[in-house]
């Protein structure tokens, strides 16, 4: 949320990145919408890490006693090697976990969808996009929106058992190809 409040890039991916399915058309334009949302999601792990890791590696370096560009000794190179490491499944983390949060946001779109195609008159979660919402209920069904849903729920439980990331959400897009 302070992220959301602080950074303007990432409220405008937070409120176009689920909307990917809706310009969907073609498998090619499937794998697109695929690739996008596992870019951001590379790109928003490599700036939420990028600060802290070289803060962390000074921080270590100085407790080390060992000024920036120095040769570390073999002998200390392992804690920094153990950092790193640390580092980096910090890294993959925060990716899997921005994915999940993607495809969560895209659950939002099918919800909104659904609430669309049943005339519920719920308050819709993305009102900012109420136009592009209504052309893609149009366009399917309750039943298909429905078995969409149940697929994300699927891709959703894989991607916590991390399974390939990229093939799930290929896979899943490729159900919005009219």
């Amino acid at each position: 949320a302070a992220r959301l409040a602080h950074d303007p890039a990432a409220l405008q991916r937070r409120e176009t990145l689920p909307l990917l399915i809706m310009n969907i058309r073609s498998i090619s334009s499937a794998y697109a919408a695929a690739d996008r949302l596992i870019t951001l999601a590379e790109q928003d792990a490599a700036e939420a890490a990028a600060a802290r890791d070289e803060k962390e590696r000074t921080e270590l370096l100085a407790i080390l006693g060992i000024t920036e560009g120095a040769r570390i000794s073999p002998s200390l190179r392992s804690q920094v090697r153990r950092l790193e490491d640390e580092q980096k499944r910090r890294a993959k983390r925060i990716q899997s976990d921005t994915l999940l949060r993607s495809m969560t946001e895209i659950q939002t779109v099918l919800r909104d969808v659904l609430t669309l195609q049943l005339n519920s008159g719920s308050t819709l979660m993305n009102e900012h996009a109420r136009d592009a919402l209504a052309e893609f209920a149009a366009r399917t069904s309750a039943a298909q929106t429905l078995e969409h849903v149940q697929a994300l729920e699927v891709v959703l439980g894989r991607l916590r058992t991390n399974a390939n990331a990229r093939l799930l959400i290929e896979g899943f897009m490729g159900r919005f190809v009219h």
